[in-house]
């Protein structure tokens, strides 16, 4: 526990957030506005960069979920 860890969730928190809200915004993007809205969520999420974002994603949400005997965090969901 500390500030460092507080400022991890913290920001894990604001950019989860901005991928999902990026995501569920993305028909209204113009390059996806004819398609269908979740093909159009399909398509951003397929996208290079929104692949990238994912992959910078997921470990730090995985921590959030999975319990290490490495590294223990305060806010693990883990029971």
């Amino acid at each position: 526990s500390g500030p460092l860890q507080a400022i991890e969730a913290f920001a894990l928190f604001v950019f989860a957030l901005e991928y999902a809200l990026r995501f569920w915004s993305a028909p209204e993007h113009t390059l996806y506005a004819e398609l269908h809205p979740w093909r159009a969520r399909l398509s951003f999420a397929l996208e290079p960069m929104s692949i990238l974002d994912l992959v910078t994603l997921a470990p730090l949400l995985a921590s959030v979920f999975v319990e290490s005997e490495w590294y223990d965090k305060p806010y693990s969901l883990v029971l």
